[in-house]
Protein backbone atom coordinates (compact mmCIF):
# COMPACT_ATOMS: atom_id res chain seq x y z
CA UNK A 1 0.00 0.00 0.00
CA UNK A 2 1.44 3.50 -0.85
CA UNK A 3 1.53 5.73 1.36
CA UNK A 4 1.25 9.74 1.85
CA UNK A 5 4.56 10.07 3.51
CA UNK A 6 6.42 8.40 0.49
CA UNK A 7 4.31 9.39 -2.47
CA UNK A 8 6.33 8.56 -5.71
CA UNK A 9 6.46 10.92 -8.68
CA UNK A 10 4.35 9.84 -11.22
CA UNK A 11 7.23 8.52 -13.28
CA UNK A 12 9.28 6.82 -10.80
CA UNK A 13 12.94 5.83 -11.76
CA UNK A 14 13.93 2.47 -12.65
CA UNK A 15 16.52 0.41 -11.55
CA UNK A 16 18.54 0.52 -14.71
CA UNK A 17 19.21 4.50 -13.74
CA UNK A 18 19.92 3.85 -9.74
CA UNK A 19 23.29 3.22 -8.81
CA UNK A 20 22.45 0.12 -6.88
CA UNK A 21 24.30 -0.85 -3.93
CA UNK A 22 25.76 -4.54 -2.92
CA UNK A 23 25.56 -3.29 0.19
CA UNK A 24 22.39 -2.66 2.39
CA UNK A 25 21.16 0.73 2.72
CA UNK A 26 19.37 1.00 6.66
CA UNK A 27 16.17 2.50 6.58
CA UNK A 28 15.34 3.33 10.15
CA UNK A 29 11.48 4.48 10.67
CA UNK A 30 8.95 3.71 12.99
CA UNK A 31 5.81 3.32 11.27
CA UNK A 32 5.22 0.12 9.67
CA UNK A 33 3.92 1.01 6.29
CA UNK A 34 6.11 3.74 6.13
CA UNK A 35 8.99 1.51 6.76
CA UNK A 36 8.00 -1.27 4.33
CA UNK A 37 7.07 1.01 1.73
CA UNK A 38 10.55 2.54 1.72
CA UNK A 39 12.20 -0.78 1.77
CA UNK A 40 9.72 -2.19 -1.05
CA UNK A 41 10.81 0.98 -3.18
CA UNK A 42 14.63 0.83 -2.87
CA UNK A 43 14.32 -2.98 -3.12
CA UNK A 44 12.42 -2.23 -6.83
CA UNK A 45 15.63 -0.11 -7.92
CA UNK A 46 18.05 -2.17 -7.06
CA UNK A 47 19.18 -0.90 -3.83
CA UNK A 48 19.65 -3.69 -0.90
CA UNK A 49 17.99 -2.64 2.41
CA UNK A 50 17.77 -3.71 5.63
CA UNK A 51 15.43 -1.93 8.03
CA UNK A 52 15.10 -0.77 12.33
CA UNK A 53 12.33 0.59 14.02
CA UNK A 54 14.17 2.14 16.73
CA UNK A 55 17.11 3.80 17.62
CA UNK A 56 18.03 0.98 19.62
CA UNK A 57 16.93 -1.77 16.88
CA UNK A 58 19.12 0.01 15.19
CA UNK A 59 22.33 -0.19 17.51
CA UNK A 60 21.80 -3.91 17.19
CA UNK A 61 22.15 -3.91 13.41
CA UNK A 62 24.96 -1.47 13.44
CA UNK A 63 27.11 -3.46 16.14
CA UNK A 64 27.19 -6.66 14.16
CA UNK A 65 27.46 -5.01 10.30
CA UNK A 66 27.40 -1.30 9.90
CA UNK A 67 25.73 -0.61 6.88
CA UNK A 68 27.31 2.12 4.63
CA UNK A 69 24.23 4.35 4.42
CA UNK A 70 21.31 4.75 7.03
CA UNK A 71 18.00 6.80 5.58
CA UNK A 72 16.76 7.74 8.77
CA UNK A 73 13.35 9.54 10.11
CA UNK A 74 14.37 12.35 12.46
CA UNK A 75 11.53 12.66 14.52
CA UNK A 76 12.46 8.58 15.31
CA UNK A 77 16.44 9.64 15.74
CA UNK A 78 16.88 12.85 17.10
CA UNK A 79 20.72 14.37 17.99
CA UNK A 80 20.95 12.19 20.98
CA UNK A 81 20.50 8.89 18.53
CA UNK A 82 22.94 10.06 15.69
CA UNK A 83 25.47 10.82 18.16
CA UNK A 84 25.12 7.49 20.07
CA UNK A 85 24.84 5.50 16.65
CA UNK A 86 27.52 7.18 14.79
CA UNK A 87 29.59 6.52 18.11
CA UNK A 88 28.98 2.86 17.54
CA UNK A 89 29.66 3.04 13.32
CA UNK A 90 31.43 6.43 12.86
CA UNK A 91 31.95 5.65 8.89
CA UNK A 92 28.06 5.39 8.63
CA UNK A 93 26.56 8.53 6.31
CA UNK A 94 23.37 9.49 7.34
CA UNK A 95 21.06 11.07 4.99
CA UNK A 96 17.54 12.29 7.48
CA UNK A 97 14.25 12.63 6.46
CA UNK A 98 12.37 15.43 8.19
CA UNK A 99 9.35 17.64 7.39
CA UNK A 100 9.63 19.77 4.39
CA UNK A 101 10.10 23.63 5.02
CA UNK A 102 11.23 22.87 8.51
CA UNK A 103 14.81 24.36 9.06
CA UNK A 104 15.60 23.87 12.98
CA UNK A 105 15.03 19.98 12.11
CA UNK A 106 17.46 20.24 8.71
CA UNK A 107 20.12 22.64 10.85
CA UNK A 108 19.86 20.13 13.73
CA UNK A 109 20.28 17.15 11.52
CA UNK A 110 23.56 18.74 9.86
CA UNK A 111 24.73 20.11 13.12
CA UNK A 112 24.78 16.67 14.50
CA UNK A 113 26.67 15.14 11.29
CA UNK A 114 24.21 13.90 8.99
CA UNK A 115 25.46 13.92 5.59
CA UNK A 116 22.54 15.04 4.01
CA UNK A 117 18.63 16.26 5.12
CA UNK A 118 15.68 15.42 2.60
CA UNK A 119 12.09 16.58 3.07
CA UNK A 120 8.93 14.12 3.28
CA UNK A 121 6.73 13.30 1.86
CA UNK A 122 9.19 12.16 -0.89
CA UNK A 123 8.32 12.91 -4.02
CA UNK A 124 11.42 13.01 -6.06
CA UNK A 125 12.92 9.77 -6.03
CA UNK A 126 15.70 11.22 -8.51
CA UNK A 127 17.14 13.65 -5.81
CA UNK A 128 16.91 11.08 -2.68
CA UNK A 129 18.70 8.38 -4.89
CA UNK A 130 21.00 10.74 -5.94
CA UNK A 131 22.04 11.65 -1.92
CA UNK A 132 22.12 7.98 -1.66
CA UNK A 133 24.64 7.17 -4.31
CA UNK A 134 26.61 10.44 -3.15
CA UNK A 135 26.65 9.20 0.33
CA UNK A 136 27.73 5.58 -0.72
CA UNK A 137 30.56 7.39 -2.87
CA UNK A 138 31.66 9.20 0.32
CA UNK A 139 31.75 6.28 2.78
CA UNK A 140 34.02 4.62 0.23
CA UNK A 141 36.13 7.39 -0.29
CA UNK A 142 36.26 7.54 3.57
CA UNK A 143 37.27 3.61 4.04
CA UNK A 144 39.87 3.81 1.47
CA UNK A 145 43.16 4.54 2.32
CA UNK A 146 43.41 8.49 1.18
CA UNK A 147 43.77 11.14 3.53
CA UNK A 148 40.35 12.33 5.42
CA UNK A 149 40.43 16.14 7.15
CA UNK A 150 41.59 16.22 10.39
CA UNK A 151 42.85 12.65 10.11
CA UNK A 152 46.64 11.24 10.22
CA UNK A 153 46.38 10.80 6.44
CA UNK A 154 50.06 11.29 5.16
CA UNK A 155 48.54 14.25 2.69
CA UNK A 156 47.16 16.03 6.00
CA UNK A 157 50.52 16.93 7.63
CA UNK A 158 53.75 17.55 7.19
CA UNK A 159 55.48 18.79 10.55
CA UNK A 160 57.33 16.66 12.95
CA UNK A 161 55.23 16.82 15.88
CA UNK A 162 52.58 15.35 14.13
CA UNK A 163 55.03 12.89 12.13
CA UNK A 164 55.70 11.78 15.46
CA UNK A 165 52.15 11.25 16.81
CA UNK A 166 51.63 9.19 13.84
CA UNK A 167 54.58 6.94 14.53
CA UNK A 168 53.41 6.44 17.93
CA UNK A 169 49.72 5.28 16.51
CA UNK A 170 51.87 3.04 14.25
CA UNK A 171 53.70 1.43 17.31
CA UNK A 172 50.59 0.86 19.56
CA UNK A 173 47.81 0.47 17.59
CA UNK A 174 48.81 -3.55 16.86
CA UNK A 175 49.24 -4.15 21.07
CA UNK A 176 46.21 -4.35 23.55
CA UNK A 177 47.55 -1.53 25.82
CA UNK A 178 45.14 1.02 27.04
CA UNK A 179 46.44 4.42 25.10
CA UNK A 180 45.89 8.21 27.22
CA UNK A 181 45.91 10.43 24.57
CA UNK A 182 46.25 14.40 25.74
CA UNK A 183 45.81 17.59 24.16
CA UNK A 184 43.83 21.07 24.07
CA UNK A 185 40.48 21.19 23.44
CA UNK A 186 39.66 20.85 19.59
CA UNK A 187 43.48 19.38 18.92
CA UNK A 188 41.91 15.86 17.49
CA UNK A 189 42.70 13.47 20.23
CA UNK A 190 39.43 11.72 18.83
CA UNK A 191 41.06 11.22 15.53
CA UNK A 192 44.45 9.95 16.65
CA UNK A 193 42.11 7.63 19.10
CA UNK A 194 40.03 6.48 15.68
CA UNK A 195 43.41 6.01 13.75
CA UNK A 196 44.70 3.60 16.21
CA UNK A 197 41.14 1.39 16.03
CA UNK A 198 40.99 1.68 12.55
CA UNK A 199 45.22 0.22 12.45
CA UNK A 200 44.84 -1.80 15.28
CA UNK A 201 43.01 -4.81 13.43
CA UNK A 202 40.00 -4.98 15.53
CA UNK A 203 37.04 -5.58 13.84
CA UNK A 204 34.56 -4.64 16.24
CA UNK A 205 33.20 -0.99 16.41
CA UNK A 206 35.04 2.05 17.49
CA UNK A 207 32.56 3.01 20.67
CA UNK A 208 33.15 6.54 21.99
CA UNK A 209 31.80 8.07 25.07
CA UNK A 210 32.34 11.82 26.68
CA UNK A 211 32.16 11.48 30.00
CA UNK A 212 32.11 15.37 30.86
CA UNK A 213 28.40 15.29 28.82
CA UNK A 214 26.72 13.31 30.31
CA UNK A 215 25.06 13.69 34.18
CA UNK A 216 27.00 11.76 36.64
CA UNK A 217 24.23 9.45 37.38
CA UNK A 218 24.00 8.64 33.86
CA UNK A 219 27.65 7.96 33.10
CA UNK A 220 27.80 4.56 35.06
CA UNK A 221 24.38 3.25 33.25
CA UNK A 222 26.03 4.23 29.94
CA UNK A 223 28.98 2.64 30.34
CA UNK A 224 28.16 -0.49 32.08
CA UNK A 225 24.58 -0.98 30.80
CA UNK A 226 21.59 -1.87 32.99
CA UNK A 227 19.14 -4.24 34.18
CA UNK A 228 15.57 -4.12 34.39
CA UNK A 229 14.23 -2.33 37.87
CA UNK A 230 17.55 -0.97 38.39
CA UNK A 231 16.40 2.64 39.21
CA UNK A 232 13.96 4.81 38.30
CA UNK A 233 12.55 4.59 34.87
CA UNK A 234 14.57 1.48 33.92
CA UNK A 235 11.68 0.13 32.46
CA UNK A 236 14.01 -2.49 30.64
CA UNK A 237 17.63 -4.25 30.65
CA UNK A 238 19.89 -2.64 28.68
CA UNK A 239 23.68 -3.16 27.24
CA UNK A 240 26.19 -0.60 27.87
CA UNK A 241 29.07 0.68 25.63
CA UNK A 242 31.67 -1.50 27.29
CA UNK A 243 29.18 -4.27 26.05
CA UNK A 244 28.74 -2.13 22.68
CA UNK A 245 32.75 -2.01 21.86
CA UNK A 246 32.89 -6.19 21.72
CA UNK A 247 35.71 -6.94 19.61
CA UNK A 248 36.70 -3.08 19.12
CA UNK A 249 37.72 0.08 20.94
CA UNK A 250 35.92 2.34 23.54
CA UNK A 251 37.02 6.06 23.61
CA UNK A 252 36.68 7.45 26.77
CA UNK A 253 36.57 10.80 26.16
CA UNK A 254 37.26 13.70 28.52
CA UNK A 255 38.11 11.00 31.14
CA UNK A 256 39.40 13.98 33.62
CA UNK A 257 35.62 14.59 34.25
CA UNK A 258 34.78 11.08 35.01
CA UNK A 259 33.42 11.40 38.77
CA UNK A 260 35.81 10.16 41.38
CA UNK A 261 33.15 7.76 42.04
CA UNK A 262 33.11 5.75 38.92
CA UNK A 263 36.77 6.19 38.47
CA UNK A 264 36.72 2.93 40.97
CA UNK A 265 34.74 0.94 38.67
CA UNK A 266 36.99 1.98 35.84
CA UNK A 267 40.36 1.31 37.33
CA UNK A 268 38.89 -2.69 38.09
CA UNK A 269 37.60 -3.00 34.83
CA UNK A 270 40.93 -2.57 33.63
CA UNK A 271 42.22 -4.56 35.99
CA UNK A 272 40.48 -7.26 35.57
CA UNK A 273 38.90 -6.82 32.73
CA UNK A 274 35.33 -7.70 33.94
CA UNK A 275 32.13 -5.50 34.75
CA UNK A 276 28.56 -5.97 35.63
CA UNK A 277 25.81 -4.11 34.45
CA UNK A 278 24.23 -1.45 37.14
CA UNK A 279 21.65 -3.73 39.20
CA UNK A 280 22.76 -7.06 38.16
CA UNK A 281 23.78 -9.45 40.92
CA UNK A 282 24.26 -12.28 38.61
CA UNK A 283 28.19 -13.62 37.83
CA UNK A 284 30.30 -10.75 35.88
CA UNK A 285 30.80 -10.64 32.36
CA UNK A 286 34.35 -10.01 30.61
CA UNK A 287 35.29 -7.10 28.58
CA UNK A 288 36.57 -7.74 25.24
CA UNK A 289 37.13 -4.32 24.19
CA UNK A 290 40.90 -2.22 24.14
CA UNK A 291 40.48 1.46 25.71
CA UNK A 292 41.35 4.67 24.85
CA UNK A 293 40.91 7.39 27.28
CA UNK A 294 41.58 11.80 26.10
CA UNK A 295 41.73 14.56 28.31
CA UNK A 296 42.63 18.05 27.63
CA UNK A 297 43.16 18.16 31.76
CA UNK A 298 46.72 18.18 33.61
CA UNK A 299 46.06 14.65 35.10
CA UNK A 300 49.08 15.07 37.57
CA UNK A 301 47.74 18.14 38.74
CA UNK A 302 44.26 16.53 38.96
CA UNK A 303 46.00 13.36 41.38
CA UNK A 304 48.01 15.74 43.46
CA UNK A 305 44.66 17.87 43.80
CA UNK A 306 43.07 14.60 44.37
CA UNK A 307 40.85 14.77 41.50
CA UNK A 308 41.23 12.09 39.96
CA UNK A 309 42.75 8.53 41.33
CA UNK A 310 46.94 8.05 41.21
CA UNK A 311 46.24 4.67 40.28
CA UNK A 312 44.21 4.91 37.40
CA UNK A 313 46.01 7.19 36.07
CA UNK A 314 48.73 5.13 36.34
CA UNK A 315 46.92 2.41 34.59
CA UNK A 316 45.56 4.25 31.76
CA UNK A 317 49.00 5.79 30.88
CA UNK A 318 51.28 2.74 30.03
CA UNK A 319 51.08 4.52 26.58
CA UNK A 320 50.98 8.14 25.99
CA UNK A 321 50.07 10.65 23.20
CA UNK A 322 50.38 14.26 23.46
CA UNK A 323 48.48 15.72 20.10
CA UNK A 324 50.33 19.11 20.12
CA UNK A 325 48.16 22.71 19.53
CA UNK A 326 47.60 23.51 16.02
CA UNK A 327 49.78 26.83 16.44
CA UNK A 328 52.56 24.68 17.20
CA UNK A 329 52.43 22.62 13.69
CA UNK A 330 51.64 26.06 11.39
CA UNK A 331 53.16 23.71 8.88
CA UNK A 332 50.06 21.65 8.18
CA UNK A 333 47.55 24.18 8.26
CA UNK A 334 47.43 24.83 4.48
CA UNK A 335 46.99 21.23 3.98
CA UNK A 336 44.20 20.49 6.55
CA UNK A 337 42.27 23.87 5.27
CA UNK A 338 42.70 22.83 1.77
CA UNK A 339 41.03 19.60 2.72
CA UNK A 340 38.16 21.20 5.01
CA UNK A 341 37.50 22.92 1.36
CA UNK A 342 36.81 19.80 -0.21
CA UNK A 343 35.44 18.42 2.32
CA UNK A 344 32.33 20.78 2.68
CA UNK A 345 32.16 21.09 -1.18
CA UNK A 346 31.59 16.95 -0.82
CA UNK A 347 28.42 17.98 1.94
CA UNK A 348 27.56 21.24 1.42
CA UNK A 349 27.76 21.73 -2.17
CA UNK A 350 29.68 24.93 -2.18
CA UNK A 351 31.18 26.37 -5.72
CA UNK A 352 34.35 27.37 -4.56
CA UNK A 353 37.48 26.74 -6.95
CA UNK A 354 40.30 28.31 -5.20
CA UNK A 355 41.71 29.41 -2.25
CA UNK A 356 43.34 32.93 -2.45
CA UNK A 357 47.68 32.98 -1.15
CA UNK A 358 46.46 35.41 1.19
CA UNK A 359 44.06 33.49 3.05
CA UNK A 360 46.68 30.53 3.75
CA UNK A 361 49.12 33.31 5.17
CA UNK A 362 46.46 34.96 7.00
CA UNK A 363 45.22 31.25 8.27
CA UNK A 364 48.76 30.81 9.34
CA UNK A 365 49.57 33.68 11.11
CA UNK A 366 45.59 33.03 13.48
CA UNK A 367 46.76 31.50 16.78
CA UNK A 368 43.71 29.10 16.53
CA UNK A 369 42.88 29.16 20.35
CA UNK A 370 40.08 26.39 18.85
CA UNK A 371 42.40 24.22 17.46
CA UNK A 372 41.78 22.21 14.44
CA UNK A 373 38.31 22.44 15.33
CA UNK A 374 38.24 26.21 14.70
CA UNK A 375 39.86 25.75 11.47
CA UNK A 376 37.35 23.28 10.32
CA UNK A 377 34.29 25.09 11.24
CA UNK A 378 36.12 28.76 10.10
CA UNK A 379 36.31 26.77 6.26
CA UNK A 380 32.76 25.85 6.48
CA UNK A 381 31.22 29.48 7.07
CA UNK A 382 34.00 31.07 4.89
CA UNK A 383 33.23 28.38 2.28
CA UNK A 384 29.47 29.46 2.98
CA UNK A 385 30.24 33.32 2.63
CA UNK A 386 31.80 32.91 -1.06
CA UNK A 387 28.67 32.07 -2.92
CA UNK A 388 29.12 32.50 -6.51
CA UNK A 389 32.10 34.13 -6.38
CA UNK A 390 34.40 30.93 -6.75
CA UNK A 391 37.44 32.39 -4.81
CA UNK A 392 38.01 32.08 -1.26
CA UNK A 393 39.15 35.74 0.00
CA UNK A 394 40.11 37.38 3.07
CA UNK A 395 37.00 38.65 3.01
CA UNK A 396 35.01 35.43 3.23
CA UNK A 397 36.67 34.71 6.24
CA UNK A 398 35.31 34.80 9.81
CA UNK A 399 35.52 38.75 10.78
CA UNK A 400 38.03 38.00 14.26
CA UNK A 401 40.29 35.81 11.93
CA UNK A 402 39.59 38.81 9.45
CA UNK A 403 40.98 41.57 11.81
CA UNK A 404 43.79 39.12 13.49
CA UNK A 405 46.01 40.78 16.37
CA UNK A 406 49.46 41.10 14.67
CA UNK A 407 51.40 37.23 14.51
CA UNK A 408 53.22 35.96 17.19
CA UNK A 409 56.43 35.64 14.79
CA UNK A 410 56.14 39.27 13.90
CA UNK A 411 55.96 40.54 17.59
CA UNK A 412 59.43 39.63 18.56
CA UNK A 413 62.44 40.86 16.99
CA UNK A 414 64.83 38.51 15.27
CA UNK A 415 67.28 38.69 18.38
CA UNK A 416 64.47 37.05 20.76
CA UNK A 417 63.54 34.03 18.71
CA UNK A 418 64.49 31.14 20.32
CA UNK A 419 66.89 28.38 19.01
CA UNK A 420 65.85 24.89 18.32
CA UNK A 421 63.78 23.09 16.17
CA UNK A 422 60.97 25.06 14.17
CA UNK A 423 58.08 23.34 15.85
CA UNK A 424 59.59 23.93 19.20
CA UNK A 425 60.98 27.93 18.94
CA UNK A 426 57.31 28.67 17.03
CA UNK A 427 55.14 27.31 19.80
CA UNK A 428 57.93 29.37 22.30
CA UNK A 429 57.28 32.12 20.46
CA UNK A 430 53.62 31.93 20.16
CA UNK A 431 53.52 31.31 24.29
CA UNK A 432 55.24 34.60 24.69
CA UNK A 433 53.12 36.26 22.95
CA UNK A 434 49.58 34.89 23.58
CA UNK A 435 50.94 36.28 27.62
CA UNK A 436 52.16 39.21 26.40
CA UNK A 437 48.52 39.91 24.75
CA UNK A 438 46.69 38.72 27.26
CA UNK A 439 47.92 40.92 29.73
CA UNK A 440 47.45 43.95 28.01
CA UNK A 441 43.82 43.01 26.50
CA UNK A 442 42.92 42.37 30.42
CA UNK A 443 45.16 45.98 31.19
CA UNK A 444 42.92 47.47 29.02
CA UNK A 445 39.71 46.26 30.05
CA UNK A 446 40.53 47.12 33.36
CA UNK A 447 40.56 42.94 34.97
CA UNK A 448 37.45 42.73 33.15
CA UNK A 449 37.93 39.51 31.46
CA UNK A 450 34.32 39.68 29.32
CA UNK A 451 35.12 43.31 27.64
CA UNK A 452 39.06 41.76 26.97
CA UNK A 453 37.43 38.80 24.94
CA UNK A 454 35.23 40.85 22.78
CA UNK A 455 37.63 43.08 22.29
CA UNK A 456 40.17 40.32 21.30
CA UNK A 457 37.20 39.05 18.96
CA UNK A 458 37.67 35.92 21.40
CA UNK A 459 34.88 33.90 23.50
CA UNK A 460 35.15 34.59 26.70
CA UNK A 461 35.42 30.66 27.54
CA UNK A 462 38.16 30.47 25.08
CA UNK A 463 40.10 33.30 26.61
CA UNK A 464 39.58 31.98 30.37
CA UNK A 465 41.55 29.04 28.63
CA UNK A 466 44.47 30.70 27.35
CA UNK A 467 44.78 32.34 30.69
CA UNK A 468 44.77 28.99 32.47
CA UNK A 469 47.05 27.81 30.21
CA UNK A 470 49.58 30.45 29.74
CA UNK A 471 49.42 31.14 33.72
CA UNK A 472 47.77 34.97 33.17
CA UNK A 473 45.98 36.40 36.12
CA UNK A 474 43.33 39.75 35.92
CA UNK A 475 45.93 41.10 38.78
Amino acid sequence: MKHAWVEDVDDPPSADGAPPSSEPVMVLEPNDDVRTSLVSVLAGLGWGATAASSVDLAAAILQRRPPPVVLADWTALGTAGLRRLAGIAPSTEWVVLAADGDVAQARDALLAGARAFFPRPIRDWERLLGLLAASLDAHRRMASPGPRPGALGPGLYRSAAMTAVAGAVARVAPTPAPVLITGETGSGKELVAAAIHETSGRRGAFVAINCSALPAHLVESELFGHVKGAFTGAVESRAGLVEAAAGGSLFLDEIGDLPIDLQARLLRLLENQTYRRVGDRGPERTMDARVIAATHVDLPAAVKAGRFREDLFYRLGVFGIEVPPLRARVEDIELLALAFVAHWRDIDGHRVTSVAPEVIGRLERWLWPGNVRELRNAMRQACFAVGDAGELGLAHLPLPIQTEAPAAAEAVTATAVPTGTYAAARAKVVADFTASYLRQALDEAGGDVAVAARASGLLRTNFWRLMRQFGVSRE
